[in-house]
């Protein structure tokens, strides 16, 4: 694989502190009843855990487009409201454009389906974020949809794409540091994708490329992004379960998609 176009743009930081944390589901306001959901899932694969020190901070800063995503299929037997999405920005005062998709099984193109919603939020810090959602995204049994970001930001006056990447040291480095824990990862083909120079590549495919562009990389571990689904089951027929997803609901449009005004 000709790994330049990643070198590139990919700077990698140590970092001392703990400085990544996890995502916490907030429950929607009540209903009239003051009744919160019941029962919600997350849709993730950003499984590794970021609680030891030294972490490797590695960001990528870059003025070509650049993507990242997450494809989820329902493999449950009832259908589920898409409640919430959640993603983590690269640099402060970063907007990320969120899309999702409802596209076939083994997709290699998460672009390449139904489009169901559009809308974007600007982030005073980077970090973790999430988006409350309508709950007009409905995801069946059975379908697999993809949520889509693109991240950007004004850094040194110029508009640039970024991303961070999940990565960590193995158990042979991290001993070399005198570290007290190691990373250990497990990314699957069809789970995250990276869209660069105008292609969407599977992420297990970019992975080498990311090891080869660092120092000593066969001893760091790399991870899935960070895009996260918040679902909770979609029961059609119960108005005050739709009245209790239904939060910070957007204008429809007339297409049917789901947007939300900047």
């Amino acid at each position: 694989m000709n790994n330049s176009w990643f070198k590139r743009v990919i700077s990698v930081v140590i970092v001392t502190a703990m400085v990544i944390g996890t995502v916490a589901f907030v429950p929607a306001t009540a209903n009239a009843q003051g009744e919160f959901p019941a029962h919600f899932d997350v849709w993730a694969y950003d499984y590794m855990p970021s609680i030891c020190s030294p972490q490797i901070d590695t960001t990528v800063h870059t003025t070509e487009v650049i993507k990242t995503s997450n494809v989820f299929k329902n493999d449950s037997d009832k259908p589920q409201k898409l409640y919430s999405v959640s993603t983590k920005t690269s640099a402060p005062n970063s907007t990320v454009d969120y899309s999702i998709y409802r596209v076939n099984d083994n997709t290699a193109n998460p672009e390449e389906g139904t489009l169901l919603g559009q809308f974007s939020g600007t982030y005073e810090y980077k970090g973790f974020h999430r988006e409350k959602l309508d709950g007009s995204i409905v995801i069946q049994p059975g379908e697999t949809i993809s949520i889509v970001a693109e991240e950007s930001a004004i850094i040194d006056g110029q508009k640039k794409y970024g991303l961070n990447v999940n990565s960590g040291t193995d158990e042979e480095k991290s001993k070399e540091l005198d570290s007290p824990c190691y990373y250990v990862s497990v990314v699957n083909p069809g789970e995250s994708f990276y869209y660069n120079a105008g292609s969407w590549k599977d992420w297990t495919q970019v992975i080498p490329a990311v090891k080869a562009s660092l120092e000593d990389g066969e001893h760091y571990v790399i991870d899935n992004f960070s895009i996260k689904a918040y679902v909770v089951e979609a029961n059609l027929d119960n108005t005050q379960t739709t009245d209790t997803v239904k939060v910070n609901k957007a204008p429809k449009t007339s297409d049917n998609l789901f947007r939300r005004k900047r």
